[in-house]
């Protein structure tokens, strides 16, 4: 994501979002000890904790989409291959690492839980291999937090296609009422807070939790481009700096405050898009703090630490049950560390053996005379 302007010097990136992102990785790992709270903890979680963070991921994910589809815009007439194109060019980004965690979660499920029937285990797990479980195929579950892939993959095919096919539609009507109406028919429920494992109708809470937030990304797109547009002066930026310092501390103070109810998290969600869309847009002074290159490691390392931590999680439910929370959770921290090294090693080796052996052989070596 480039923040800066056009003109031979852009400025250097923004890595803001990527800050974020880590930020609410460990709010969902915080959410999944919640498990390990006892009678006696004095820990007080916050409502909808691992929901809202999840949320916010599909708020970034569909601002990418938006923002991705206006650079490569070129006059093509609209078609499904192209939606399809753009949704495997973003699971092939995420492949290699999404393969390595499920792996690990199938060891782990054989030597922890089950030992029997393994191969009609594994073959029940290809809706997921294949990153599709989320249109309902929950035929098996090897590492939960992997459905947020699949939900948005599914939910980019025709969304992105929407937006390809008329893009101010999609940006200006439907993004805007998709995002009412969904919160409206989510407040009327007796639970609320969609289930990404329930179907509402014929669609799974997964794919309707997807769109919600695809779409608030594409209102946070929309919201960015204005921004770039009519912030040009010192006035204009400090004002904005001021709106999303202030936006930022209203969210996460009402986010982090226990007690809430589905009523508050949906109203704060409502303007969550704009000081995402102030990060994005690169106006404010605050994108000023967060130009350090090494910065760029904090994206990778939120993937590594969503991917891995329920492992760990698993392995502490199992192993060492009725455990206090404080321990539960230093045993979780430390186990995920682990996992995390082991899978960082094994991709750096993958990937090794991919440029220096099997990509010569799957490649076209040959030059013509």
């Amino acid at each position: 994501m480039e923040t800066g302007g056009g003109g031979a010097n852009p400025a250097p990136r923004n890595y803001q979002l990527d800050v974020l992102k880590l930020v609410f990785t460990l709010f969902v790992f915080v959410s999944h000890t919640f498990i390990f709270i006892g009678e006696n903890t004095r820990f007080k979680p916050p409502y909808g904790l691992g929901w809202v963070s999840v949320h916010f991921f599909f708020i970034v994910s569909g601002l990418l989409m938006v923002n991705s589809y206006m650079k490569r815009e070129d006059g093509l007439p609209a078609c499904g291959k192209r939606s399809m194109q753009f949704v495997l060019r973003k699971f092939k980004g995420i492949a290699l690492p999404y393969y390595i965690s499920t792996l690990f979660s199938i060891l782990l499920y054989f030597l922890i839980k089950e030992r029997n029937n393994p191969i009609r285990t594994i073959i029940q797990d290809i809706p997921q291999l294949l990153g599709v479980r989320q249109v309902g195929l929950f035929y098996s579950d090897f590492n939960g937090v992997t459905w947020y892939i699949s939900a948005m993959l599914l939910c980019m095919l025709p969304l992105h296609y929407l937006l390809s096919r008329n893009k101010n539609f999609f940006l200006y009507v439907f993004s805007p009422l998709a995002i009412l109406i969904l919160f409206s028919y989510a407040s009327s429920l007796e639970k609320p807070m969609l289930h990404h494992m329930q179907f509402y109708g014929f669609i799974s809470g997964s794919l309707l939790r997807g769109v919600l937030g695809i779409c608030s990304g594409a209102a946070a797109w929309t919201i960015s481009s204005k921004l770039r547009e009519m912030v040009q002066t010192k006035p204009q930026k400090i004002l904005a700096t001021a709106a999303e310092i202030l936006l930022y501390l209203l969210f996460f103070a009402v986010f982090l405050t226990p007690g809430q109810n589905h009523k508050t998290l949906f109203s704060i969600l409502l303007i969550l898009p704009i000081p995402i869309a102030i990060t994005f847009s690169g106006v404010s002074y605050a994108a000023m703090l967060f130009r350090w290159d090494k910065l760029r490691c904090l994206e990778p390392l939120s993937l590594m630490i969503y991917f891995n931590h329920y492992i760990a999680r698993i392995v502490v439910e199992a192993c060492l049950p009725g455990r206090s929370y404080k321990f539960s959770v230093a045993v979780m921290f430390g186990l995920t560390i682990l996992v995390c090294a082991l899978y960082f090693v094994i991709i750096k080796l993958l990937r090794l053996l991919w440029n220096k052996k099997l990509k010569p052989v799957f490649s076209n070596s040959e030059t013509p005379a």
